[in-house]
């Protein structure tokens, strides 16, 4: 009796956990930053969310994708990210081009990724991967967006926002 219940829960287990994507996020807190630790913004939300990411092997895994945005639903890579709410969502991601092919040739290390939510297919995120870090924006239907920025220097760590969380504090004039 307990072979077979062993044998339905590893099959049940490995079924689940298959179905899920890869976390590299942990939460973070604010006060463990020094102010030269953070990058310069010209802009601050009133309300956020901090992560600390493994960069390294987050890079790597979005650029294993090998498919097209046209191929977007057949791409095996799959990544949980952190949303402003708090909560975490799996997104399956393909390349999107948005270089010419000869510019990317010469920057190899910028690289835009679109994923779409497995949950919820109306949300479409745009991700850029490049020596500064990882920068997303986050399309969901009837909602505002939400940002995904680079926190601290050393690329550990990345605040999470919603739009209607940005308070400006310097304007921009043209002269």
């Amino acid at each position: 009796m307990i072979r077979p219940l062993f044998l339905i829960l590893t099959v049940f287990f490995s079924i689940v956990s298959f179905g899920q994507g890869k976390n590299y996020w942990t939460a973070a807190k604010a006060d463990t930053f020094t102010p030269d630790a953070l990058f310069e913004r010209s802009s601050t939300p009133s309300k956020y969310l901090l992560y600390s990411l493994d960069f390294e092997r987050f890079k790597t895994a979005l650029n294993s994708v090998t498919v097209s945005e046209d191929q977007l639903f057949q791409s095996d890579v799959i990544l949980t990210l952190p949303l402003a709410d708090g909560t975490f969502e799996d997104f399956q991601f393909a390349d999107y081009a948005v270089m010419h092919p000869d510019l990317q040739k010469q920057y190899p290390e910028i690289r835009s990724f679109k994923g779409v939510s497995l949950q919820d297919k109306s949300k479409v995120i745009y991700t850029t991967v490049n020596i500064f870090g990882v920068h997303s924006m986050l399309h969901t239907a009837g909602k505002p967006i939400e940002y995904m920025d680079t926190y601290t220097k050393d690329l550990s760590t990345y605040v999470v926002y919603s739009r209607n969380d940005i308070e400006n504090v310097n304007s921009f004039e043209c002269h």
